[in-house]
């Protein structure tokens, strides 16, 4: 439906292709993971910073996101995401749903895959391997800026 309402409104056309990217894969650490599945009917906890309730594939998507985000020089401002997140896929074969809680703030001097990598390893038994791969993108081939009349 989306899809269909773009092309008509702003005449986009695209695609999909398969390209080879860069992309981290989440994996369980030599240690083990340091995180279990919640229980049936069991509400949300409190935390600080990151709360994430779901499959280790929705987590996998958050860290995404987070890797596109710069820690900016000024800690007053927040830091904005520096282009398209790289794709990370679940390799943990870690079966059920989480809540995981990560409390992470940004360094001076320190990016997010550091800052990331080294709260996986510790708190959760888990680490990210960096890989190229074959994904899949959806490629614009052409939009117009202005939208055509309803």
């Amino acid at each position: 439906m989306l899809r269909t309402l773009l092309a008509e409104r702003f005449r986009l056309t695209l695609h999909s292709e398969i390209r080879s990217l860069r992309l981290y894969e989440l994996v369980v650490d030599k240690g083990g993971p340091k995180i279990r599945p919640i229980g049936e009917g069991s509400t949300a906890a409190a935390g600080h910073g990151f709360v994430v309730r779901g499959d280790m594939q929705r987590f996998a998507d958050l860290l995404a996101v987070q890797l596109s985000i710069a820690v900016p020089d000024d800690p007053a401002r927040p830091g904005r995401a520096s282009g398209p997140p790289p794709p990370v896929l679940d390799r943990t074969a870690l079966p059920g749903i989480y809540e995981i809680a990560v409390d992470i703030r940004p360094e001076a001097g320190t990016d997010m895959f550091t800052l990331w990598r080294r709260v996986l390893q510790e708190k959760l038994g888990l680490r990210l391997e960096s890989r190229r791969g074959e994904v899949s993108v959806v490629v614009v081939d052409s939009a117009e800026r202005v939208p055509a009349a309803n």
